[in-house]
C-alpha cells in the first residue's frame, strides 16, 4: 500500500542534501547526484567504485561513498535518528493499532540509484541482464513476517524504482514499478515477494530509505545474520522495539 507523508515535517530530503553538500559542495539537488561523477568534487577513489555499472549483490553493492557517508553520519549525528524515530512513531506505528509494540530496523538502509547504474548488485540466478538482484528478502534470513517500508526521498518512477511481483505466477518482466512521489512511502511484503532493480535510464537519481518492520505479535528471535554486516536479526542487533 502507498501512504502520504509530510516531507516538510519529516525533512529527510533537506537533511540528506545538507550532509552530502558538506562533502560535495556542487550538489544542488539529490536528484542530480549522478552529475557528481563528472564533477571536481568527486575524488578518484570515490569515482572508481563506478567503473562497473553493476556490482555483486551483498558483496560490494553498498561500497559507494554515498552509502558509506550516510552510515558514518547516522552513527554520529542524532538529528537523523530523531527524525527517523519520530517518523516511525507518528506514521508507521499507527498502521498497527492492535500491536502494543513494533519491531523496527535500527538503522534504515539508504539507496542511491544513479542514472546509468543499478542500485543493487546482480545475482547469478538473475533471469536476464536487464533484471538485477532478483530476490525476496526471506532468502537472506529476514523474518517472513517482516514488512518493508520504502520511503521516497526523491521521486521513484520507471527504471530508477523497484520492480516487484504482485502475484506468484507473474513473470519478472511483468512486475510492477513502485512509483512514488517524494512525499509518499510504500509498505508491503517484500520478504515473500520477489523484486529487483534495472539500470536507471531516467535522468533522475533515486534516493530512498528501506526500513523493515515486524508486528511484535509475529516476532521470533533469530540467530541468523544479515549478509553484509553480520548483525543478528534480533532485538538489540538488527532490530529495536518501539
Amino acid at each position: 500500500m502507498i501512504f502520504n507523508y509530510d516531507n516538510k515535517i519529516y525533512d529527510f530530503y533537506g537533511y540528506l542534501l545538507k550532509i552530502y553538500q558538506a562533502l560535495f559542495p556542487s550538489l544542488v539537488e539529490l536528484e542530480k547526484t549522478h552529475l557528481l561523477l563528472n564533477s571536481k568534487d568527486m575524488k578518484i577513489e570515490y569515482k572508481k567504485y563506478y567503473d562497473e555499472k553493476v556490482k555483486m549483490f551483498g558483496v560490494n553493492d553498498r561500497d559507494s561513498i554515498f552509502v558509506k557517508h550516510y552510515y558514518r553520519l547516522f552513527d554520529s549525528d542524532y538529528t537523523f535518528l530523531s527524525m527517523y524515530l519520530t517518523f516511525i512513531i507518528e506514521q508507521i506505528k499507527p498502521l498497527f493499532p492492535k500491536e502494543k509494540y513494533l519491531i523496527i530496523q535500527k538503522t534504515p538502509n539508504i539507496r542511491f540509484h544513479l542514472h546509468g547504474y543499478s542500485n543493487i548488485g546482480k545475482l547469478y540466478s538473475d533471469p536476464s541482464k536487464n533484471i538485477i538482484g532478483h530476490h525476496k528478502d526471506s532468502q537472506f534470513g529476514h523474518n517472513k513476517s517482516s514488512l518493508n517500508v520504502i520511503v521516497a526521498i526523491t521521486d521513484m518512477f520507471q527504471s530508477n524504482s523497484i520492480w516487484y511481483e504482485t502475484n506468484e505466477k507473474q513473470s519478472p518482466a511483468n512486475y510492477k514499478s513502485m512509483d512514488l512521489s517524494k512525499d509518499q512511502f510504500f509498505m508491503g511484503d517484500l520478504s515473500n515477494k520477489y523484486h529487483y532493480n534495472k539500470i536507471n535510464e531516467t535522468y533522475s537519481t533515486r534516493v530512498s530509505l528501506d526500513i523493515r518492520v515486524i508486528p511484535f505479535s509475529k516476532y521470533d528471535d533469530s540467530e541468523l545474520t544479515s549478509p553484509l554486516t553480520k548483525t543478528k536479526f534480533k532485538i538489540g542487533g538488527y532490530y529495536m522495539i518501539i
